[in-house]
Parts: C-alpha cells; structure tokens; sequence
C-alpha cells in the first residue's frame, strides 16, 4: 500500500487541478475570470512551498468576505474554494515528489468526513449519472470531495505542539475577525435600507439573512467563549465582537439561530461560571436580556419581517413555515433513500437536507462527525478548561440546532463548518493553551 501512496497523491493533485481548471474557464465565473484566474496562480505559488498550509487557518474562517471581490453572476466557484483547490493540490504534489509524509489516519471525526464525502460522490455518480453533464452536479462533486480530504490538508500545518498552538490562535482570530464584519456589515445593510424606507433583513458578505444567523450561531460562542474564558485585550476584542453579533443577530428575523444562540450562550456562561468571571457571565446576560425587552416592547424595530415572526411565536406558530416542506422532503428521501435527489434538492432542515442531497449513509456519516466533533472537543473544554474548545464545541451544537429548522448548506458555508469539524477532531484534544 505504501508503494502507491506517491502515485495515488500525484493523481489527487492532478485531480484538483482539472476541477480548478473545468471551473474556471465556464461561463459561470464571466466577469472576475481573470481575477479568479491570478488567485489560483497566487495559491498554486504559495501552497507548493514548505509549511504554506498554515495560512488556512486564516484563510478558511475569513472566505466568506475574501469571497465578495470575486463572485460573479454565475457564481461559478468561489475564491475560498479556488483556494481549497490549490491547498489540495500543493499538499499532494509535495507528498507525490516525496518532500512530506503521507498523511496518518485522522481521528474518528475526520475518517467520517472522509466517509461522507466518498458516500455523496458514489451517490451522485452512481444514482444519477444522467446529471453529470450540468454544472450543479460538478459543482456538488467538487464541494462533497474537497469535505473528504480536508482533515487530511491540514495535517502538516499541526504537526507539532507549537504548531497546533498557533493554528488554533490564528483560526480563532481570523473566525471573531470574520464574525465581526459580517455583523458590522449586517448592521450597516439594515440601516441603508431604514433610510431608504425599505424593509430589509441583513445577509451582509453572504447576501442573505439566513446564511448570515447561521454563521452567528456557529461562529458566536467562541467569540462568549473568549469574552468570558480570556483576559487583556484578547477578552476586549471578543466581546466587542460578540456584542456586535448579539445586535445584528435579531435582523436577520431567524427565530431558529436566537434559539440556537440563546441556548449555547447559557451553556456557556454556565460552564465558565467560577470566579471573576461570574461579572462578565452577568454582562453577558444583562446584555441578552435588554436586547429580549428591547425587540419584545417593540419588535418592528428590528424590520417587518422579525416583527411579523415574533407575533407568530407569541401566538404559539413555530413551524408552520416548514411543516409542508418538511413533508415534502421526507417523500422526497423515501423514494430514493441510498442516492438521495442530487444537487437540486432542498429541505429547511440541514438533515433533511443532506439525505434528501446524497441519499441516508451519507448524511448519517456527516452528522456523526458533526456530533462526535462536538462531542471530543466539549470533553477537551471540561479536561482542560479550554475558551477555545468551549466556543467550537458549542458552536458546532449550535449548527445543528438552528439547522432542525434552517439550512445553512451551501459552497460557501460548507469549508467552515468542515474545518471546524476537522480541527475539533486533529488537534484540540492535544491544545492545552489557549
């Protein structure tokens, strides 16, 4: 098996080059193809050198905004997956010339992201090879395939104590960093269209108010984390940027993420409960609180659309938004249970959604690994008292909440949650500083 490791890699390689390449000469990216075009030359450059991978650790949280230069009408790729494509290719090219070793096996979170992408491309390929010849099933091959070997990626930018310190460092930096521009950027959006007397719920870079409330509520307890679990200026920077969070958050009117963020910022202060830290947990709440009396004295204050939700939910009117879809995708995943639909299905519900995507065993692999994530690095918070470990722990329980009732899957939020998925299972139980 060893013998055809170098020649396995060297056909990764090439493999990511080709779908690099099939993406960037459709008509999908016309109008930044030259743009997109010089980032993976820069990224090719970059990632063939020696410990280049590190840089993902900013690159990854921060692709969400590094992304809007670059979209295009087609949104044919992204520039955090034109990104991804060349880490890919100069990992593997470096392993197929023998320069570092083949990649160790991952720990159970990242075999079953590996599981799951293998599962969704069999489905995909096997159960609908009719769609291959359009761009949707490329594109979702590309998204499934780049899941599976993330966990991989990043295993020579961690390979020492030293090393997965700093990582984790940068990926919390780079992670509030982009947290605090899409809720500033949120903010700004809604206030342009009050003056403009529209009505308008924020997406911010996302361009759309239900990928911007998932994103605060997976991103959002590791900003209360830090806040309440660092000092200095580390604890300074996190709860502006959690009080900034906390503000845009009701804009985007998704009642699902508020509960999500409601529930994970009391398991928070709960679990950081000791101490000083007992006057920031009360902060922390007075803070939830006042905004709770704010919106429910006068809920239009946050737009038509949170003010027509929450008279919903005061008359007991939870999900009568979603119960037709729902049913719909259950009759949907019954008819084809192992392959799913294909790249076109959708469902308001991240499980749902992923069965009703790539078929059972591929959304029972992508959940597990989401849940055992959580799972390792919530024991690693309780071991080691770790803010870090805390926020991503919860974080991830935060998805899946909000995604009982939203989808928030997508080319664009799915690097993400993969790599928070993957650091959780590489190298937070092996961090004891934060």
């Amino acid at each position: 098996m060893s013998r055809l490791v170098r020649p396995l890699a060297a056909l990764g390689a090439v493999a990511a080059l080709m779908m690099l390449a099939d993406a960037l000469v459709r008509g999908d990216v016309d109008g930044r193809q030259l743009p997109l075009v010089l980032l993976a030359v820069g990224g090719i450059v970059w990632f063939v050198r020696p410990r280049s991978l590190g840089a993902l650790a900013l690159l990854v949280p921060l692709g969400v905004v590094i992304d809007l230069p670059f979209l295009t009408d087609g949104r044919g790729i992204y520039a955090t997956e034109v990104i991804l494509l060349t880490a890919v290719a100069g990992w593997a090219s470096r392993i197929a010339l023998g320069r570092i070793p083949a990649p160790e096996r991952p720990p159970t979170a990242g075999l079953l992201l590996l599981g799951f992408g293998v599962a969704a491309a069999l489905a995909l390929v096997i159960g609908h090879p009719h769609l291959m010849s359009t761009y949707a099933a490329v594109r979702m091959l590309r998204v499934v395939l780049l899941a599976a070997v993330l966990g991989f990626v990043i295993q020579p930018a961690v390979d020492t104590t030293a090393s997965r310190g700093r990582f984790l460092v940068l990926w919390t930096y780079g992670s509030l960093a982009a947290l605090a521009l899409l809720s500033l950027g949120g903010l700004v959006e809604f206030v342009a269209a009050i003056a403009g007397d529209a009505d308008s719920e924020p997406g911010s870079f996302y361009r759309g108010s239900v990928g911007l409330a998932n994103h605060i509520a997976l991103v959002s307890p590791l900003a209360l984390a830090w806040a309440l679990g660092t000092t200095g200026r580390r604890r300074l920077f996190a709860t502006g940027v959690w009080l900034t969070a906390m503000i845009c958050l009701p804009l985007t009117a998704s009642r699902g993420a508020m509960g999500s963020v409601l529930i994970t910022s009391t398991v928070t202060g709960w679990m950081l409960l000791h101490g000083g830290r007992r006057r920031g947990l009360l902060m922390a709440g007075g803070v939830l609180l006042a905004i709770f009396v704010v919106l429910a004295i006068k809920p239009d204050i946050a737009g038509e659309s949170f003010a027509y939700k929450f008279s919903k939910t005061i008359e007991g009117d939870f999900f009568s938004t979603r119960i037709d879809a729902w049913q719909e995708t259950g009759a949907a995943i019954a008819a084809n249970p192992l392959v799913g639909q294909g790249p076109d299905a959708w469902s308001p519900s991240v499980p749902l959604e992923l069965a009703a995507r790539h078929g059972l065993p591929a959304a029972a692999l992508a959940l597990a690994a989401l849940i055992i994530a959580a799972w390792t690095a919530l024991l690693t918070a309780r071991r080691t008292h770790s803010p870090t470990a805390l926020g991503v722990a919860l974080g991830l329980v935060g998805f899946l909440l909000v995604g009982l009732a939203e989808t928030g899957l997508g080319a664009r939020t799915t690097p993400l949650l993969v790599m928070t998925v993957a650091l959780a299972g590489l190298f937070i139980p092996n961090n004891n500083a934060d």
